[in-house]
């Protein structure tokens, strides 16, 4: 992922072609969920994890959903699914239940990444907590130019809430490029 940033209204012109791919681009202040195995179906995804693309607004906060069901049934109309509020604010990326959703269908997926666009500086620790547990620490990259953080396996599920903490560091260790911390 490149992470390159464009302050809009503008006009941006980009090479696009076989080769090199079509850029897509997300609009700060976003949080897009996807599944990023390549499969030719959704029933082969059901138990696919899950990467979170947050792409942070100039005050460092963004906001998205996540909408899940078995993707073939109508159990959804009896509330056979799962949907959750995305957020991030005062670095700190968050997932909380809407309403009274409960997906039945029995895969449980994971989040396996996190691409966070637009944070200004590498954290100094990433904790995760998942809903009724405790925060350990999570790996992690960040790249200082394109200033994109890479959470790598947080250990929390998608069928839960769970928090994800980023520690903001001193000055004097912000110009380092790659930073891992792990169990």
């Amino acid at each position: 992922g490149g992470g390159l940033s464009t302050a809009g209204p503008a006009t941006v012109s980009v090479a696009a072609d076989i080769n090199t791919g079509v850029p897509v681009y997300q609009r700060g202040g976003s949080i897009v969920p996807t599944r990023e195995r390549a499969r030719r179906g959704t029933a082969s995804m059901l138990a696919d994890p899950f990467t979170l693309h947050v792409a942070l607004d100039a005050e460092g906060n963004a906001a998205g959903e996540l909408y899940n069901d078995d993707g073939d049934s109508m159990n959804y109309a009896e509330g056979d699914y799962d949907h959750f509020s995305l957020s991030m604010s005062a670095r700190s990326l968050s997932s909380s239940r809407v309403g009274q959703s409960a997906y039945k269908g029995g895969h449980v997926t994971r989040l396996e990444r996190v691409v966070v666009y637009g944070l200004p500086a590498a954290p100094a620790a990433v904790s995760c907590t998942p809903e009724g547990g405790a925060a350990s620490p999570a790996e992690f990259t960040y790249d200082k130019d394109a200033k994109v953080l890479v959470i790598r396996n947080p250990g929390v599920a998608m069928n839960k809430g769970w928090s994800i903490s980023m520690e903001a560091r001193d000055h004097a260790m912000q110009g380092r490029d790659h930073v891992m911390q792990g169990p």
